[in-house]
């Protein structure tokens, strides 16, 4: 009997439904069992916290007051605060969001590559393969409460807003540029606005400027915009007058080109070397389709004709996002994760035209040891991050004795990890006083602070233990109270 593959569109939709079920479980499982992780998405979940218990849904603070060190708007802490007042305080109720932006930029892969290539096969594998890699999945991806997935889908779907616009001529994605922009800024602060750069490589292959920059409808798309993100800079301003445009403009950009922040270091091959981590085994694949296309389009004078242009465009688009974040000062992984997409999408360009010939076999068997060998990685890798031992105050301490820290007013010495702070804050409900240094700790225990529970990194650095009852303790760290 002759193999074949099914070509009916349904099959694969199916296929890819399945697929997308089985993996939320999957992802499901590490939220739910996976503590907070310092330090971003703690300091992230904090700020929610703080904004659906305060009622203000402006201002995004840290510990009560004003946050500069985090300066980006507020659509991801909205949709976490939102998520809280609706499922209570827990690890996935906070990581729902993401989770929510992972899988939107699934489907939004797997749609556009069906559409493009009319090649469902190939569109299903880059879909899968895309799901998998560390950078989409793992830390700062989509099973963390963390801004970087919201802008990677945001700056997938401003990118194919492009293509469409330019290569496709379709006019209506002016308007879906215009929010996909406008929310992204809304998420990430000015990164959104990197796709913008793209349309100067898409109209230098493509050479249509007048067909498609149709200024009403490009007008349109600005007001749109501006009618997503300006309110929010006007009411935050009106009511904070902290000059805010400028400061995202200088934490978000100036800074981070001129200087390391917070010891984010690395030199010019830093996200080369990054993404043969992040990104494993499909970067392999990556150069190894970048080598086909010049083979095909150089070596062997294939014709320039529009599927060739559409290769360079989405080749030059993953340059510019590197040279972009290469030249800046501040080095850090996920900063490039919203190019992972992009690559995935010009492998699929790339090897669509196998699934038409008898190599489809051989094509599958490829995908299912390179997905093979990448699932058994990433469950290294979760492993890993479920048992790293520096929240060892968190999983040791705190989450076994979660109940008796309610409404409860905590002293805590040294600095703690973040995570540890940030789940003392939420189950007392504020009622937690830090001390960075043992000195005044002493002094405050000394003076008579009031206190019901004290947790400290560093036992042999307190006074009094003898006047204390000690509920746990792990190595140096303990628990006690009056």
């Amino acid at each position: 009997m002759r193999f074949t593959v099914p070509r009916n569109p349904l099959f694969y939709h199916i296929l890819f439904g399945v697929f997308l079920l089985g993996y939320i479980y999957y992802a499901g499982t590490i939220i739910t069992k996976l503590e907070l992780q310092s330090w971003d998405e703690a300091h992230n979940v904090q700020s929610a916290y703080e904004m659906q218990e305060s009622g203000d849904w402006i201002g995004i603070t840290f510990h009560g007051k004003l946050d500069h060190w985090d300066i980006k708007p507020p659509l991801l802490t909205w949709m976490m605060a939102i998520s809280i007042k609706i499922f209570g305080f827990s690890e996935w109720a906070v990581r729902i969001p993401t989770m929510i932006f992972g899988i939107s930029t699934l489907i939004l892969i797997y749609s556009f590559l069906s559409t493009v290539t009319r090649n469902h096969p190939i569109a299903f594998m880059c879909a899968v393969g895309l799901a998998l890699p560390v950078g989409f999945f793992g830390q700062h991806g989509m099973t963390t409460a963390d801004y970087d997935m919201g802008i990677v889908f945001f700056n997938t779907l401003s990118t194919i807003a492009i293509f469409k616009i330019v290569f496709n001529e379709d006019m209506r994605w002016w308007y879906i540029l215009g929010v996909s922009l406008g929310l992204g800024f809304m998420t990430k602060s000015l990164m959104a606005f990197i796709p913008l750069t793209f349309f100067l490589p898409a109209l230098s292959v493509t050479h249509k400027f007048s067909e498609v920059i149709k200024w009403k409808k490009a007008l349109v798309s600005l007001l749109i915009l501006l009618g997503v993100s300006l309110p929010y800079l006007i009411i935050r301003e009106a009511k904070f007058h902290e000059n805010y445009a400028w400061l995202l403009y200088y934490v978000d950009i100036y800074r981070k080109i001129k200087e390391p922040v917070e010891a984010h270091t690395g030199g010019w091959d830093f996200y080369f070397v990054t993404l043969s981590y992040v990104f494993k085994i499909g970067v392999k694949v990556f150069y190894g389709c970048i080598i086909m296309v010049l083979l095909t389009g150089f070596i062997l004078k294939r014709t320039i004709d529009d599927r060739y242009r559409t290769f360079i465009y989405f080749l030059i688009c993953i340059v510019f996002y590197l040279l972009i974040f290469t030249t800046a000062r501040t080095k850090a992984a996920w900063y490039i994760y919203p190019v992972i997409p992009l690559m995935v999408i010009f492998c699929g360009l790339t090897f669509m035209d196998f699934t038409k010939r008898k190599y489809i076999i051989l094509v599958m068997a490829f995908a299912t040891f390179i997905f093979a060998r990448q699932v058994r990685l990433l469950d290294l890798y979760n492993k890993d991050r479920i048992g790293r031992n520096y929240e060892n105050m968190t999983k040791n301490l705190i989450l076994p004795n979660k109940n008796i820290f309610e409404n409860k007013i905590v002293l805590s010495a040294d600095t703690l990890m973040p995570s540890a702070m940030t789940y003392i804050d939420i189950y007392t409900h504020g009622k937690h006083k830090n001390f960075l240094n043992y000195d005044d700790f002493n002094r405050s225990l000394d003076s008579g602070m009031l206190y019901d529970l004290l947790i400290v990194s560093d036992t042999t650095l307190i006074k009094g233990t003898d006047r204390l009852k000690k509920i746990t303790s792990n190595g140096v760290m303990a628990l006690y109270s009056k």
